[in-house]
This record gives structure tokens, C-alpha cells and sequence, in this order.
């Protein structure tokens, strides 16, 4: 993964709705294309993370290394995978002439 793709800055698309059930499960609903994206534990624990650090993907890498006691830049490189499935899913789009 290039440097660079480790940059990128995401947000939501405007219509996502999150879901949280009992059991930890999130699912992302996109209301214009009735489309779903579910999330295991680590998913839920990566997109509340990102709302609570405003989607820095810096912040937020070093906030859930310090909870999992992991490498930050490889948490960094998860999130950065993770978040290459949520755009192709639809759930979240890349801000233009902003970086993180």
C-alpha cells in the first residue's frame, strides 16, 4: 500500500445511517441505494473510533493502538484497508484537498 493511500481522508456518505445491535454488530444502512454493510466487533470499535476523532485517521489509529496495544501504524494500515471496503461498498466517499 502506497504512503499516500494512508492519507486519504473519508467521511460518511450523507444519507448512511449506523446501527448497533445487542451482541456489538454494526450495520451501516446507505438509505438512497437500500444497500447494507455489516461489522464485526473490530469494525463497530473503527467506526466509533473515527467519529470520535472527527475521522482522523492519525488520532484515531493512535487512540486503538493504545486500547488493542498494537503497532500504530499497522492499525493505521487496517483502518486504511477497512475504510477501501466501506468506499467500495458505498458507505463512505473520500474528501478532496483535505488530508488527515
Amino acid at each position: 500500500m502506497e504512503h499516500d493511500e494512508l492519507l486519504r481522508n473519508v467521511r460518511p456518505v450523507p444519507d448512511v445511517v449506523s446501527r448497533l445491535d445487542t451482541e456489538g454488530r454494526l450495520t451501516l444502512l446507505c438509505a438512497a441505494r437500500h444497500e447494507t454493510f455489516s461489522c464485526g466487533p473490530g469494525g463497530t470499535a473503527m467506526w466509533i473510533a473515527l467519529q470520535q476523532h472527527d475521522w482522523h485517521l492519525d488520532a484515531t489509529a493512535h487512540a486503538l493502538g493504545g486500547i488493542w496495544a498494537m503497532d500504530v501504524l499497522w492499525v493505521r494500515m487496517m483502518l486504511a484497508r477497512w475504510l477501501e471496503e466501506l468506499m467500495a461498498a458505498g458507505v463512505v466517499e473520500e474528501v478532496r484537498g483535505e488530508r488527515v
